[in-house]
């Protein structure tokens, strides 16, 4: 092969390189967009389902309570929407809990004692999160940030920390690892819309916290609860 064939090789080679690195960053940052997109929306459809659980479960008027579920049907297609794209865009992600409407029947008027110290940004969420688990008898403590959790831990002494992993500040792996340190029989149950990082479930795993992805269905909350709970009070 002659000098000036070579040099032209090197530069097809070269170029493909430089073409390849392009279509990968341009990948990722498609990826990351749509995990932000994710985050958001999934917070909106557990809140949304949050709110319809309660309404179903609530009212004595069965056109109301047909209407709730409906609600709640079509925030499990929507939850089963962004499945697919979060599988585009972090296939490692951990698998959600299969979803259910089987709600309003956990929704009792059993009583129970542990303490759940709730950390979650999105108001609208934590708030319906919060109302769920109080109708059962959870003592339920809010927090929007590591930095409230981190006070209401040292005044209450928690049982169970329930906490989203992606927040200003501080992550819930880092406030949970912290948490453990003070109080190694702490409980911890993570949840999140979108974890776009191997390094993330790594740490979940490290705090040998559970899992439930965003937006989660509130029966496969509740059992989860009740299994932490049974574990705190053994």
């Amino acid at each position: 092969m002659k000098p000036g064939q070579q040099d032209n090789m090197r530069e097809d080679i070269y170029q493909e390189i430089q073409k390849q690195k392009a279509m990968s960053r341009e990948k990722e940052a498609v990826g990351k967009l749509a995990g932000r997109i994710m985050h958001d929306f999934n917070n909106v459809i557990g809140a949304i389902e949050g709110y319809a659980a309660l309404i179903s479960s609530e009212t004595a008027d069965p056109v109301v309570r047909e209407d709730a579920e409906q609600i709640r049907a079509i925030c499990a297609k929507a939850s089963r929407l962004t499945k697919e794209l979060r599988n585009i865009a972090a296939p490692w992600e951990p698998e959600s809990e299969s979803r259910s409407s089987e709600t309003t029947a956990v929704l009792s008027d059993k009583k129970v004692s542990c303490k759940i110290l709730l950390v979650e940004d999105e108001d609208s969420l934590r708030k319906a999160s919060t109302r769920i688990l109080s109708k059962v008898g959870y003592q339920v403590f809010e927090a929007e940030n590591a930095e409230q959790a981190f006070e209401i831990f040292k005044k209450e002494n928690p049982d169970i920390l329930f906490t989203d992993i992606v927040m200003p500040g501080k992550s819930g792996t880092e406030l949970a690892r912290e948490l453990k340190d003070s109080k190694p029989r702490l409980k911890v149950l993570f949840t999140s819309g979108y974890v776009n990082e191997k390094g993330k479930i790594e740490e979940i795993n490290s705090n040998t916290g559970l899992f439930i992805h965003k937006p989660y269905d509130y029966e496969a909350l509740m059992k989860m609860i009740g299994g932490l709970c049974a574990e705190a009070q053994a």
